[in-house]
Formats: C-alpha cells, sequence, structure tokens
C-alpha cells in the first residue's frame, strides 16, 4: 500500500489525510462532455458510419472478433451496433451500407445532448443575480435559473444533502465572472486539497522547488502525505500561512501556522486557487512543473470527468473516512479549461470518502458553466467514469 492511501495520525501539527479505497466507476443515465472532447452530431453521424461500415467488412471477412477493444462509450455502443447488424444483414455491399447506416442513426439518437434552452450568452448579455430553490447563488444570464440545466444543478444539491451530507462549492468564469455558489462560507475539513496552495507558496518564495521537485511531484500527483510532512520539515508552515492570509483565506492561514490542513471555507479556497492559477500561468520558476503535476493528479473527479474528452484540467483532490475523529471529507478543486473559457472549481464536503456521491455535483456545475458561457452543456458522467489513477 502506496503512502498515498494511508491514514495518517494525529491532529494538529500532525495534521491527517487519508485515502481508503475507491468504487473506481461511477454509474449515470447520461453521457457527453463540457470541453474539447464533445462531438457534434454532424461530426459524429459520417464517422460512426464510417467504422460501422468497416467494422461489419472486417467482422464479415473473419478478420476480427465482434469482442470490443476500445474504450468509452462511444465506441461501444459503435460495436454493439455492429454486432447487431451484422448480425442480420448479408454481407453484400447494399445492405453493409443499409447496416452502417441505421447504426450509425441509432448512435447519433442516442448521443448526449446539449440544453438547447435559448439563452444569450455573449459579451452583451443581461447578467443578473438569482438564487434558486436549493439556494444556490447565480450570477448568470437571465433566463439561465430557468433552464434545465440549473433544474439538474438544483437537483444534484438535493440529492447530495438527501444522503446526511453538507456541501459548499465556487464555480466561477475566470474571465466574465459568471458563477454559481453554494453555501460557500461554511468551514469544512479542506483534506488534502491544501497540498496545492503549500507547493505554491514554497515555490513563490523559494524560486522554484530545487532539490524538492520529486518530493513535490509525489505529493501533487499521488498526494503522498510522507512527501508533504518531508517538504514541511524542510519549509516550515510560516510561508504556507502567510500565503494563505495574503491570499484570501486570513481565518485559515492564522491556523496554517500550527495545523497542516486548517479548517477552511469553499471561498478560502477558491480564493486560494486564484493565487495558484496566477503563479501557474507566469514564467516564475517552478510554475511550469507544477502546472504539469496538477494537469496529471489523481483521485480528482474534475480529470476523471473532462480529461479523457481532451480538456486540460489542474486539480488537487482532497479526502477523508469517517473514523470517529469528526474530520471527513470529499473535495476536489482547481481549473477546467474549458471550450467556453477557464473556470475555477471548488467542491467541499463531509461525505466520508464518497467520491461517488460528489461525481453528479461536478457533472452539475461542468453543465451549468457551459450553459452560461455559451460552451457545451451536455451531461458527462457515465459508467465508465473513473477517478484517474484509481
Amino acid at each position: 500500500m502506496s503512502d498515498s492511501h494511508k491514514k495518517e495520525t494525529g491532529h494538529g501539527a500532525a495534521g491527517r489525510h487519508g485515502a481508503g479505497k475507491h468504487v473506481a466507476t461511477h454509474a449515470a443515465n447520461n453521457t457527453g462532455a463540457h470541453g474539447p472532447g464533445h462531438r457534434t452530431l454532424a461530426i459524429a453521424l459520417p464517422i460512426a458510419a464510417t467504422l460501422v461500415m468497416l467494422g461489419i467488412a472486417l467482422v464479415a471477412s473473419g478478420t476480427v472478433s465482434l469482442a470490443p477493444n476500445a474504450d468509452g462509450p462511444l465506441a461501444s455502443s459503435l460495436w454493439q451496433a455492429i454486432s447487431k447488424q451484422a448480425a442480420t444483414h448479408s454481407s453484400s455491399a447494399i445492405d453493409v451500407a443499409k447496416a452502417g447506416a441505421d447504426a450509425a442513426k441509432a448512435v447519433a439518437e442516442n448521443a448526449p445532448a446539449d440544453d438547447r434552452t435559448p439563452l444569450e450568452t455573449g459579451d452583451k448579455a443581461k447578467v443578473v443575480k438569482t438564487k434558486t430553490s436549493q439556494g444556490v447563488q447565480l450570477n448568470a444570464p437571465e433566463g439561465f435559473d430557468k433552464t434545465p440545466t440549473c433544474e439538474n444543478l438544483d437537483a444534484a444539491v438535493k440529492t447530495f444533502h438527501d444522503k446526511g451530507y453538507n456541501l459548499g462549492f465556487v464555480m466561477i468564469d475566470l474571465k466574465t465572472g459568471r458563477s454559481a455558489t453554494y453555501d460557500a462560507d461554511r468551514k469544512l475539513y479542506p483534506a488534502s486539497c491544501v497540498k496545492a496552495i503549500y507547493c505554491t507558496a514554497i515555490a513563490e518564495a523559494n524560486e522554484g522547488f530545487g532539490s524538492s521537485a520529486s518530493t513535490a511531484q509525489d505529493c501533487i500527483v499521488n498526494s503522498s502525505n510522507d512527501a508533504y510532512h518531508s517538504l514541511i520539515s524542510s519549509y516550515g508552515l510560516p510561508t504556507y500561512a502567510s500565503w494563505l492570509e495574503a491570499h484570501g483565506a486570513k481565518e485559515a492561514g492564522s491556523v496554517a501556522y500550527v495545523h497542516f490542513y486548517p479548517d477552511m471555507t469553499a471561498n478560502e479556497l477558491a480564493n486560494s486557487w486564484r493565487g495558484i492559477y496566477d503563479f501557474c500561468k507566469s514564467n516564475k520558476p517552478g510554475a511550469s512543473q507544477l502546472a504539469k503535476w496538477l494537469g496529471s493528479s489523481n483521485h480528482t473527479p474534475l480529470g476523471g470527468l473532462l480529461r479523457p474528452g481532451g480538456t486540460k484540467v489542474w486539480a488537487k483532490p482532497g479526502w477523508y473516512p469517517a473514523d470517529g475523529s469528526g474530520k471527513v471529507a470529499t473535495n476536489d478543486a482547481g481549473i477546467v479549461f474549458s471550450d467556453c473559457g477557464d473556470y475555477l472549481c471548488v467542491v467541499m464536503s463531509d461525505a466520508s470518502e464518497d467520491f461517488d456521491s460528489l461525481f453528479p455535483v461536478i457533472d452539475a456545475i461542468n453543465a451549468a458553466h457551459g450553459k452560461m458561457c455559451g460552451g457545451h452543456s451536455a451531461p458527462l458522467l457515465t459508467d465508465q467514469t473513473k477517478l484517474p489513477g484509481v
């Protein structure tokens, strides 16, 4: 068992962060993506038809078996369609073409759809502040709160709460300022989300990571607790604490002088991620390294949902299972480089290491950003979605 999958012991200066077992797959009724990996029907239809016809020809000739080797919902659907159509049509050119067209049509009809509700999202759109029935605070184009995408966001919040969990989140588009926030001033346990903050703070203060680069990489990518403690032994806590105070997390910063993992609000974590984003986009020593590590971090729902479709995601999750200490968490935080602009996303909860429950909330937040900013709003979660590195 790796260091990143061990519980830490103790609180206070010892800190704690845990990583127990993870459920690798996450079931849902919808598919799709808010990001560059999303395929429109205009593109999907001819590609699907070509693949289906080729597949049928290969099956008929005995070149390949009907067992799919490709991953992903589209590949799976296509192979199922090939199997079905190949069984019911002869190998003549006419029947092969008909089988391909029929299968492609079936795949296209079942493809995820964006929310087509009319909504002005351009630079001249009227942006208003509203509050949903579940208490989500919106700063979004007028009419967004009446869309199915917004209703889905409310439903995801309600479902999460119905499980007995508390939740706080911040989603904000970094160009337009359009946003959705919920209970963002509730203090929650950040767990290993703080490791991205710590590594940013020490890199800025020391002009890069120097000989600690491999340790910092392990701390970010694998969420290694031993690596985190090694960095703290080398660099201490004052730099970390003062960085938090200077980046909109004053209360958490005041505690971080003596605690590795200070409780914080979603707003404080979001403010910190603005600082992380600014640093990683700079030319300062260590910035490109940290950006690379955040872009390949494991265990992140944001990454699990969006990276397979080609969307770049910087993220650092944090989690801890219930053990009687009261310090439970399932969190994710980072930057999504979406098809309609970069956005910051922080989701914190007191769920006991329950990523299955967090995935639908993040999926709904991602779709909400797409709808209010003019990008794709189709849901993403499928039964093949998994946490990276698990």
